[in-house]
Protein backbone atom coordinates (compact mmCIF):
# COMPACT_ATOMS: atom_id res chain seq x y z
CA UNK A 1 0.00 0.00 0.00
CA UNK A 2 2.62 2.70 0.76
CA UNK A 3 4.73 1.56 -2.54
CA UNK A 4 1.42 2.93 -4.15
CA UNK A 5 0.92 5.83 -2.30
CA UNK A 6 4.79 6.55 -3.01
CA UNK A 7 4.44 6.22 -6.71
CA UNK A 8 1.04 8.44 -6.50
CA UNK A 9 2.60 11.09 -4.65
CA UNK A 10 5.88 11.22 -7.60
CA UNK A 11 3.43 11.00 -10.37
CA UNK A 12 1.96 13.69 -9.19
CA UNK A 13 4.73 15.77 -7.85
CA UNK A 14 6.07 15.38 -12.18
CA UNK A 15 2.35 16.67 -13.21
CA UNK A 16 2.76 19.63 -10.85
CA UNK A 17 6.36 20.21 -12.69
CA UNK A 18 5.63 19.30 -15.83
CA UNK A 19 2.01 21.65 -15.93
CA UNK A 20 4.33 24.17 -14.52
CA UNK A 21 6.52 24.61 -17.40
CA UNK A 22 3.34 24.67 -19.51
CA UNK A 23 1.77 27.10 -17.82
CA UNK A 24 4.66 29.55 -17.86
CA UNK A 25 5.66 28.79 -21.63
CA UNK A 26 2.52 29.10 -22.35
CA UNK A 27 0.21 31.29 -19.83
CA UNK A 28 -3.41 29.18 -20.81
CA UNK A 29 -5.33 29.28 -17.52
CA UNK A 30 -6.40 25.47 -18.14
CA UNK A 31 -2.95 24.21 -17.41
CA UNK A 32 -2.89 26.23 -14.20
CA UNK A 33 -6.26 24.15 -13.06
CA UNK A 34 -4.52 21.34 -14.28
CA UNK A 35 -1.31 22.18 -11.89
CA UNK A 36 -3.61 23.29 -8.59
CA UNK A 37 -5.34 19.80 -9.60
CA UNK A 38 -2.17 17.89 -9.22
CA UNK A 39 -0.69 19.64 -5.94
CA UNK A 40 -3.99 18.44 -4.78
CA UNK A 41 -3.44 15.26 -5.53
CA UNK A 42 0.03 15.41 -4.32
CA UNK A 43 -1.18 16.79 -0.69
CA UNK A 44 -3.63 14.17 0.10
CA UNK A 45 -1.32 10.92 -1.17
CA UNK A 46 1.16 12.35 1.40
CA UNK A 47 -1.39 13.04 4.12
CA UNK A 48 -1.94 9.60 3.53
CA UNK A 49 1.56 8.54 3.89
CA UNK A 50 2.03 10.08 7.29
CA UNK A 51 -1.36 8.60 8.28
CA UNK A 52 -0.18 5.21 6.76
CA UNK A 53 3.46 5.61 8.21
CA UNK A 54 1.61 6.40 12.31
CA UNK A 55 0.10 3.32 12.11
CA UNK A 56 2.96 0.80 11.36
Amino acid sequence: MRQVLKWSFLLCTASFVLNGLLYVGTGDRHVLISMLGAVGLAVLSASWLLFAKKQQ
